[in-house]
C-alpha cells in the first residue's frame, strides 16, 4: 500500500466499465493501479453514496488479515490530481494493476473458476464480507497459471443483514463450505472488527 500511496504519478487515462468512475494510473517506474472516484448516488440501499471506495480498501485488508492477499490486489486510498475530465484533487481508491489476466468472463468456464481451492478460498471470503456484486467481470484469471483475483469491492459490507449475491457462493451452494474452510477467519473477528474501523467503513456495516 505504501508504494501506491506514495509512488510519482506520470500518467492517467480513463477507463471504461463499471458503476464508477475508473481511471488507469501509470506511475514513473513503469507500475499501473486502478483508481477509482466514490459513486456519485445510490446504486443500493446497502452501500451509502461514496461508501463504495472504503470497502473497496477494507476488502483487501480483511484479504491480508484471513491470509488471501494472494487473490486480492493491494489497495489503498489516494488523492489523485489531473484526472481526464475531472476538476481539481480527488480521493478515490487505488488498487495495484493485474497485469497479464482476463476478466473471468472471457475464458471458459471450468478456467474461470479455477482449482477447488481458490474456488471455495472466494467463496468463503465473498460470504465473510457480503459481497452483493459477484459476476464474471468482478474477477480475473492470471494467463499464466490460471490463479484467480478478485476485484471490484466497492459493492460489499452491506449495512443491512441480508445480502444477495452470486458467483463462487452459488457455485458452493451443493457441497457446503467446510470447517476448514472457514478455518482462516476463525478467531480473526476482533482484528477484523478493528481494521474495519481504522479504514472507516461505518457502524452497521461492521456490526
Amino acid at each position: 500500500p505504501e508504494q501506491l500511496s506514495t509512488s510519482p504519478i506520470s500518467g492517467t487515462k480513463t477507463l471504461g466499465g463499471g458503476n464508477s468512475k475508473t481511471f488507469m494510473v501509470e506511475f514513473s517506474d513503469g507500475s499501473k493501479g486502478v483508481f477509482k472516484l466514490p459513486l456519485a448516488k445510490e446504486w443500493t440501499e446497502e452501500v451509502p453514496v461514496g461508501g463504495d471506495i472504503i470497502r473497496e480498501v477494507a476488502a483487501y485488508e480483511v484479504a491480508k488479515l484471513v491470509g488471501m492477499q494472494d487473490m486480492v490486489p493491494v489497495t489503498t486510498f489516494r488523492t489523485v490530481d489531473g484526472l481526464p475530465g475531472v476538476k481539481g484533487s480527488q480521493r478515490g481508491s487505488l488498487q495495484a494493476f493485474v497485469s497479464g489476466a482476463d476478466p473471468a468472463k472471457m475464458v471458459d468456464d471450468d478456467a474461470a473458476f479455477d482449482g477447488e481451492r481458490d474456488r471455495r478460498r472466494a467463496a468463503v471470503c465473498d460470504a465473510m464480507i457480503g459481497m452483493l456484486d459477484r459476476h464474471n467481470g468482478n474477477w480475473m484469471v492470471r494467463r499464466s497459471d490460471g490463479k484467480l483475483v478478485l476485484i471490484d469491492h466497492g459493492l460489499s459490507f452491506p449495512t443491512t443483514g441480508y445480502f444477495r449475491t452470486r458467483g463462487f457462493i452459488k457455485r458452493e451452494e451443493a457441497s457446503l463450505l467446510t470447517d476448514e474452510d472457514r478455518a482462516p477467519w476463525r478467531g480473526t473477528w476482533p482484528t477484523i472488527q478493528a481494521q474495519l474501523e481504522a479504514v472507516g467503513l461505518d457502524r452497521k456495516a461492521v456490526s
